[in-house]
C-alpha cells in the first residue's frame, strides 16, 4: 500500500501552538511526547512493514541525531520529498528509504511547498531556507504538497488541483490516494 503525509515535525514543541495541535497536559503545558507518540501510533496503525510512505517534508525538528529514534519506530519505507527543515538525512534515514527535492510520477507532482505560495521564495517567514523551486512538470494533473500546515486542505492554483497532505489536516496520519482523491477541488 502507498501513503502520503507531510509536516510531522516530530519533537517540535512550537508546532503545537503554531498549528493548535491538541497535545497538552491537564495543566495546559505542551506535551511533545504525547504528540510524538500519537504520530507514531497513528502511522503504524495504517502503515505496514512492506508499505511505502511519501513524506513531503519536515519530518522532525531538534537535533538530527534524535530523528533516527523516530524513524526506527515507524513502519514502512519512506520516500522523503525534502522540506525546509529536513537535513542530515544520513543520520536518520534507513537504507531502504530515499530522498528527493521533488518528484513527478504518473501525472502527480510532489513538492514540499505549493506553487505561488507567498513563502515560495528563497527563505520562508521564519528565515529557513526553502527547497529550490522547480517548475511544475508538463502533464501534471495533480500536485501534492505540505508546508502550509493547517492553512488549507485543497486548492486550485492556476487551474491545477493542489492537495495538502500535512498531518494537521489529515488526522495526524498518512493517507491513501483514494482518500485524497475524494477531496479533489475542481477549478
Amino acid at each position: 500500500m502507498v501513503y502520503y503525509t507531510s509536516d510531522t515535525h516530530f519533537n517540535h514543541k512550537n508546532i503545537i501552538d503554531y498549528c493548535k495541535r491538541p497535545f497538552r497536559k491537564l495543566d495546559g503545558q505542551i506535551d511533545v511526547a504525547a504528540m510524538n507518540d500519537t504520530l507514531v501510533i497513528n502511522w503504524n496503525n495504517r502503515v505496514h512493514k512492506g508499505d511505502t510512505v511519501y513524506h513531503l517534508g519536515d519530518f522532525a525538528m531538534g537535533h538530527a541525531t534524535e530523528w533516527a529514534g523516530f524513524r526506527k519506530r515507524l513502519n514502512g519505507r519512506i520516500v522523503l520529498i525534502k522540506g525546509n527543515h529536513d537535513r542530515q538525512l544520513s543520520k536518520w534515514m534507513l537504507r531502504e528509504d530515499e530522498a528527493h527535492d521533488h518528484l513527478f510520477m504518473d501525472g502527480i507532482y510532489m513538492a514540499h511547498v505549493p506553487p505561488n505560495h507567498e513563502e515560495y521564495e528563497k527563505r520562508d517567514r521564519h528565515g529557513y531556507d526553502l527547497p529550490v523551486a522547480h517548475p511544475i512538470p508538463e502533464g501534471t494533473k495533480l500536485m501534492l504538497c505540505g508546508h502550509v500546515h493547517d492553512s488549507w486542505k485543497a486548492a486550485v492554483i492556476n487551474g491545477l488541483p493542489v492537495l495538502n497532505v500535512g498531518v494537521d489536516v489529515r488526522g495526524f496520519m498518512p493517507v491513501t490516494m483514494d482518500e485524497l482523491r475524494m477531496e479533489l477541488p475542481h477549478g
